[in-house]
């Protein structure tokens, strides 16, 4: 299969998670080198009223709704899903470092309460394929 080709990204740039990752709801420089080579996730089977927090913008050719990060309440718990790479070397990849912060102070903050809903098992789908 050939990558997906994307045409941009829509941020949710008021979102809590990115209090400590200053963005515009469009990819400045900042996310250049964090979704260059990252994965998105193919959320067609989501309902349609979700809305990732950075969501890719597919061709108009294939039109799937994908994301690269949200946050749901799944079963008893809340998730935040992220395909970017925040894991690796983040000593020489500070903007990778600075998001990978945001989130977990966020994650570990009161403000962690997920609008959405979405069943375990879709999460299970796009975590397993």
């Amino acid at each position: 299969m050939r990558p997906p080709h994307t045409v941009g990204t829509l941020i949710n740039n008021h979102h809590a998670i990115f209090s400590d990752f200053p963005t515009d709801y469009y990819t400045g420089l900042q996310w250049w080198k964090l979704i260059h080579k990252a994965q998105v996730m193919e959320l067609n089977s989501f309902p349609a009223e979700f809305q990732p927090l950075v969501q890719p913008i597919d061709t108009w050719f294939i039109n799937r709704k994908l994301g690269m990060l949200f946050e749901t309440k799944t079963g008893n718990g809340k998730l935040v899903v992220c395909s970017i790479d925040l894991e690796n070397d983040l000593k020489n990849r500070p903007v990778a470092a600075q998001l990978r912060h945001s989130i977990l102070t966020y994650m570990n903050s009161n403000l962690f309460h997920p609008e959405q809903e979405v069943a375990q098992s879709m999460i299970e789908e796009i975590v397993t394929v």
